[in-house]
């Protein structure tokens, strides 16, 4: 067969030239039957045939190593993406003859150029039956592309078929060659899948249309490593097409030029027939919401056909928003309530007459893909027997399905032919209709032939009055001719609400919580599609990581929608991408190419659903109705491009809006930053940076002085302005908790101060360190660090310099609890700040002040200081320093007013620790809610906000915090009866306070190894180690109250009444301030004149701490008290009270223990000693 296009001879049977991919049959425009040559009617309809339009001569390539299909090469001179290169999803095909050499040298050239031949047009009729493109011959091999230049959302699938096909063929039989010489063949194979930059290379019709990168790579080495007459596919490839071929696994390999082990699959052959909607059954593991509006009406739809009401439906929705899964539903649902027929139209089908039709006539007749020509014969007599049919009628089936029939038939006009053919199908399902509702089910209209579209047409004209539902799916921009039918009806999908969307992905992954940022990812990434939704989930699980690429399922659905646009509506959906997710008609008109065509462009990406435009804007702005198809458009162009787009969009923007520029900051930082123009990305990626942490965004901060810093590096910029950044990305991570980042940047800058003689910012970046080290690390050299800072900037002029290293310095010795030295350097600084007219320093120094008078036992004078400080930071919007003066705030509150004002500050800084993304500020807040609330008896509240506290600092590696966690921790479980599990924590706790170098740490741990050696029992070991608790905690009173409280506690233990109350004394003169805690010291000294037998002045305090403790919230101490009162009137033989009183703690205990979790907390507390002897008084 000869060539119109190229005179190439063709072997006979060939539907396509295999020198420029030209089709060599003819095609009726009016059914699309395929017509011989020379034809001037068509024999399925009669239309008449046009001549075919007269081709332009073409040299014909002189061998296939000199192949470049015509097809092709017009398609690149006339496609702008083609000829300046495009990214794109494809799989790559490489396939290579085994034993060439030992062939060439059996046949010699001339025959082995021939047989080279024969074998390159078995594979390349292979290769264009499913739309592929050898775009490489290599010798005694070639290289092919499925998903370029046009993109295809099903390559992966079309590949392996085509590679199928290609085994098939050689396999089948010997190539017989001019000589008669039969020779047989085997080939090797490799395919892998993913993205390549595809374009032209040369000019002209000489230029090669290629791919490169690592996908084209792996495909290569993967062919190698076949064995003959192998085909190895790789995972991405595996993924694609796993439920449309058989797959073995292959292991992993070692592939020369590959980084690690490559995990591979044998190709073994097609999957076998199975239902159109098996396929989305197969991939059903979710559950199947939010669809039950449209379930619903097609069930109606189906019930009115019941009663011979027939009925057409479409359901259109745009890729991945569940037309098969809402089919597969409701055919499920039917059960045997109908007969149900099924087909899908294919993506590469849409130029083979008849596929679906075929596809329902075989369902119909019970046909199997093994039957032989005359099983096919009798099945189809057999139905049309059975329905009453003529059985003349199956001529013109079997003529259809391509088997031998009735010559006369042949004999038939085309029009005749067609319409009785047409007819006996209708007739037949009209007829099974009658017995047994038929429901046609008919997936991917928009694929269709012509010649299936007017059958389908012609039925559906026959439904209105049978028992009939015919159900079609399609996609945005197909409309079926049968739609304006009174009987015919369209449902819409929509987007899956969020709720809905949430089911979808916990059903896949039922670990995920509702709150877990990876869920938040994937749902706002999904946007209620539920394909895009499932495939985004395995994408997460494979990945392991909340890092979420643009799944390869995905991205070719999305390619293959947008490389089907014209080319001027795809350019602009390109340059689109590039403005964002949303952008103004005024800033694409800006930087399109075309800005006379943009507003018919528009207009047509609408109308397919790309965008949509927003009416509630100032000006005409166009959204893209999927993120995923912007970020897939963007990555579609090559970099050169890319960044000349994002190069256009700065400057316009620029141009545009000067005004704006703060406000565009980040926008503009990332058009030049995606341009490369690293110049002049800095400034726009500064103000971006300052003006996220301003709003205390610290993480977007912290990435937008990445930006900046790298900006600045590739610009070369001087070292100022690089010091500068890098000192304010270093507070940020300092924020954030990040100690090693923070440490490296502050380093770095002070490296770079030092290098340009700079002692004012030498002496602010020493500051920083020295905050940084002290907490974080080793508050020894933190202080270090800040004396150093005072030392270098003293010299100078830099008061506010000053200023700030001096405050910093109190803030060391503070923790070091030399508590008048620390007061001193903040007095001086606050003296300093005042007098430079610095009101925010001023506050900032008070609050620090104020903690030291809150720590000293100065909770009066602190609450005064601390109130006048939080309205001077509030007025400054500086919500970090807030969360401190919350702490202290709060402890005073708590020991001078109770529970309720005292706790409710300290949430108030947890809910700005959270907004501020400051998590080491957050654990610091939550391990003071445990350790404050537990003189409350906030057991449960307390384990839960300590435990969190300890799990964020351990995160950050923050040391101060992770020891305040632990002791917190350990003194819950102690107080609940743990206390062989709280003694490791307060051992720890200890240990890295002492690391730490930190005082005030150190004698908290050390009180709380005192107490729990208290309700142990050891009461020698708890007074030594509490007596050396108050020592060490020295001018530090809040340190101290506790411990001076369990020593009041063991003297009542050994009966010592005496000594208790000398402690009592004691704890007066101490904290005095401290009125909230003074009630325990009442208490104790209440059960001390019991002891003394002082029994009406005892009564009279516990009955007064009883009051107290009910109103300022404390449990502990009221239930104490009860015991003791019990105990007190029992003593003096007034039984009756002392149980009533003993029942009373017993009922608050057990409501206690009843609220309280965890429960293995809850169990232990049962078991403690005040419960136990509560019970034992109340005689329960």
């Amino acid at each position: 067969m000869k060539c119109r296009r190229c005179d190439h001879e063709n072997p006979p049977g060939s539907r396509f030239c295999l020198e420029c991919g030209q089709p060599l049959t003819l095609a009726c425009a009016a059914c699309g039957a395929a017509l011989p040559a020379g034809a001037k009617f068509c024999n399925a309809c009669g239309a008449p045939i046009a001549a075919p339009p007269p081709l332009e001569d073409a040299p014909r390539p002189a061998s296939p190593d000199a192949y470049t299909p015509r097809h092709l090469a017009e398609r690149i001179l006339t496609s702008r993406a083609a000829l300046t290169g495009e990214r794109k999803p494809v799989t790559v095909l490489f396939c290579d003859l085994v034993g060439s050499t030992a062939l060439a040298e059996r046949l010699g050239a001339d025959t082995m150029h021939d047989l080279l031949n024969r074998f390159f047009e078995l594979a390349l009729a292979e290769v264009h039956r499913y739309e592929g493109t050898v775009n490489q011959f290599l010798g005694d091999g070639f290289m092919a592309l499925f998903g370029a230049p046009l993109a295809h959302e099903d390559h992966a699938r079309r590949a392996v078929l085509a590679a199928l096909g290609v085994a098939r063929a050689v396999s089948e039989r010997p190539v017989v060659l001019d000589s008669g010489a039969q020779v047989p063949l085997t080939v090797r194979m490799g395919l892998n899948t993913g993205l390549v930059v595809v374009g032209a290379i040369g000019d002209n019709l000489r230029m090669d249309y290629t791919a490169v990168g690592d996908t084209t790579h792996l495909a290569a080495r993967l062919q190698q490593a076949a064995p003959p007459g192998v085909m190895l596919v790789s995972e991405a490839t595996a993924r694609l097409v796993q439920d449309h071929v058989r797959l073995e696994p292959g292991g992993a390999l070692e592939l020369r030029g590959v980084s690690g082990p490559t995990t591979v699959y044998r190709l073994l052959g097609g999957a076998g027939p199975a239902s159109t909607l098996e396929h989305a059954g197969r991939r059903v593991r979710t559950r199947f919401v939010g669809r039950e509006r449209e379930a619903a009406a097609l069930e109606e739809l189906f019930e009115a056909a019941q009663r011979g009401q027939g009925r057409v439906a479409g359901v259109v929705a745009e890729p991945g928003l569940g037309k098969s899964r809402l089919l597969f539903e409701f055919r499920r649902g039917l059960g045997e309530r109908a007969t149900c027929l099924e087909a899908r139209c294919l993506s590469y089908g849409s130029a083979i007459p008849y596929l679906p039709v075929l596809e329902l006539l075989r369902g119909f007749c019970g046909l199997a893909d093994v039957d032989t020509p005359d099983v096919i014969a009798e099945k189809v007599r057999a139905t049309l027997q059975a329905l009453g049919v003529d059985g003349a009628r199956a001529a013109y089936l079997l003529h259809l399905l391509g088997v031998k029939t009735d010559e006369r038939v042949l004999g038939e006009s085309g029009e005749a032919l067609a319409a009785r053919t047409l007819d006996t199908l209708r007739q037949s399902w009209l007829r099974a209709s009658r017995r047994h509702p038929l429901v046609l089910l008919l997936e991917d209209l928009h694929w269709i032939d012509r010649a299936s579209e007017t059958c389908l047409a012609g039925l559906a004209e026959s439904v209105g009055g049978a028992a009939i539902l015919m159900v079609a799916t399609y996609r945005p921009g197909y409309r079926p001719p049968w739609l304006d039918r009174s009987y015919a009806t369209q449902l819409s999908l929509a987007p899956l609400r969020r709720a809905d969307s949430l089911d979808v992905v916990r059903s896949l992954l039922p670990e995920l919580a509702a709150d877990d940022p990876r869920t938040r990812l994937i749902l706002d990434r999904g946007e209620g599609n539920p394909f895009f939704l499932e495939e985004l989930a395995h994408v997460l699980t494979d990945a392991g990581s909340g890092r979420l690429p643009v799944p390869d399922s995905v991205q070719g659905v999305l390619a293959a929608r947008i490389d089907r646009l014209p080319p001027g509506a795809k350019q602009t959906l390109q340059t689109a991408s590039v403005l964002g997710r949303e952008f103004s008609e005024r800033l694409l008109r800006a930087v399109s190419e075309a800005p006379e065509r943009l507003d018919a462009q528009l207009q047509e990406l609408t109308r397919l659903e790309f965008l949509h435009e927003r009416t509630d804007a100032d000006e005409r702005v166009y959204v893209f109705k999927h993120a995923l198809t912007q970020e897939v458009a963007h990555g579609t162009l090559i970099t050169a491009r890319r960044r000349a787009l994002h190069r256009a969009a700065a400057d316009a923007l620029a141009r545009l809006d000067p005004e704006r520029g703060p406000e565009m900051a980040p926008v503009l930082a990332h058009h030049y930053l995606e341009a490369e123009a690293w110049a002049q990305a800095v400034e726009p990626a500064r103000r971006a940076a300052e003006t996220a942490r301003r709003a205390w965004a610290n993480r977007e901060a912290s990435m937008r002085y990445d930006d900046a810093l790298r900006a600045a590096e590739r610009a070369g910029l001087p070292p100022g302005e690089r010091r500068a950044l890098l000192e304010a990305r270093g507070g940020v991570h300092g924020v954030l908790g990040h100690f090693e980042p923070a440490r490296e940047d502050l380093e770095a800058a002070l490296a770079l101060a030092e290098g340009d003689g700079d002692a004012v910012a030498q002496a602010r970046i020493l500051t920083a360190l020295g905050a940084l080290w002290g907490g974080h690390k080793d508050y020894g050299r933190g202080i270090e660090l800040t004396r150093q800072a005072v030392r270098i900037v003293e010299p100078t002029d830099d008061r506010r310099g000053l200023a700030e290293a001096r405050a910093q310095v109190g803030v060391m010795l503070l923790n070091l609890v030399r508590m008048t030295e620390s007061r001193r350097e903040l007095q001086a600084a606050l003296a300093l700040f005042q007098e430079l007219g610095d009101d925010l320093g001023a506050a900032r120094t008070q609050e620090i002040l104020a903690m030291n008078l809150q720590l000293s036992g100065h909770a009066d004078a602190a609450i005064v200081q601390l109130e006048r400080a939080l309205d001077l930071l509030r007025a400054a919007g500086d919500r970090r320093t807030e969360i401190p003066a919350l702490v202290s705030l709060g402890s005073a509150y708590a020991w001078t007013r109770g529970a309720d004002e005292g706790l409710a500050c300290l949430r108030r800084g947890v809910e700005i620790a959270q907004a501020l993304e400051a998590r080491s500020d957050e654990a610091f807040m939550r391990a003071a809610i445990a350790d404050f609330g537990m003189a409350f008896g906030e057991y449960g509240r307390g384990y839960h906000e300590a435990s969190r506290a300890l799990d964020i600092a351990r995160e950050l590696g923050h040391l101060e915090w992770t020891a305040y966690a632990l002791g917190a921790l350990g003194r819950i479980l102690a107080e609940c009866g743990l206390v062989r599990e709280a003694r490791p924590l307060h051992d720890e706790q200890l240990r890295i306070a002492r690391e730490l170098g930190t005082t005030i740490w150190i004698a908290d741990a050390l009180g709380n190894l005192g107490q729990d050696l208290l309700i142990a029992g050891d009461l020698e070991a708890a007074a030594r180690q509490l007596e050396t608790a108050v020592e060490t905690a020295g001018e530090c009173t809040e340190k101290a109250v506790f411990p001076l409280l369990a020593l009041g506690e063991i003297a009542l233990r050994r009966r010592q009444a005496a000594d208790a109350l000398a402690v009592v004394a004691r704890f007066r003169i101490v904290a005095a301030n401290y009125r909230v805690l003074l009630h325990e010291a009442r208490r104790i000294e209440g059960e001390a004149w019991s002891a003394q037998g002082r029994h009406a002045e005892a009564e009279a305090a516990l009955r007064e701490v009883l009051r107290a403790a009910e109103t300022h919230g404390l449990q502990p101490t009221g239930w104490r008290a009860g015991v003791a009162l019990a105990t007190a009137l029992g003593a003096l033989g007034r039984e009756g009270e002392a149980r009533r009183e003993a029942a009373v703690v017993v009922a608050a205990l057990d409501a206690f223990a009843q609220a309280l979790t965890p429960e293995p907390l809850a169990r232990a507390f049962r078991e403690t000693a005040i419960v136990r002897r509560a019970r034992t008084l109340a005689g329960s």
